[in-house]
């Protein structure tokens, strides 16, 4: 009888054992598909800025004929 309860107390602590480790990892799983969402939010995000910088002339029409930057005119009315 002291055998067969020691091996059931072993396969119960192994078989609880497991289901922690299910819940665990299935939460950092969920958490990481997550965090990855968020990253690709940010991404295209920053790929929206960028074509939407690029779209209202960017840095092209900043530059003169002979190749010098100027500054834009604040005081001239849209």
């Amino acid at each position: 009888m002291n055998c067969m309860l020691r091996h059931f107390s072993a396969w119960a602590l192994d078989s609880k054992l497991e289901r922690v480790m299910r819940y665990y990892n299935n939460k950092m799983e969920s958490k990481k598909n997550q965090l990855q969402s968020v990253q690709h939010l940010f991404k295209s995000f920053a790929n929206q800025l960028d074509q939407g910088l690029k779209s209202d002339g960017g840095d092209s029409g900043r530059r003169s004929k002979d190749g010098q930057v100027t500054l834009p005119n604040i005081h001239a009315k849209r």
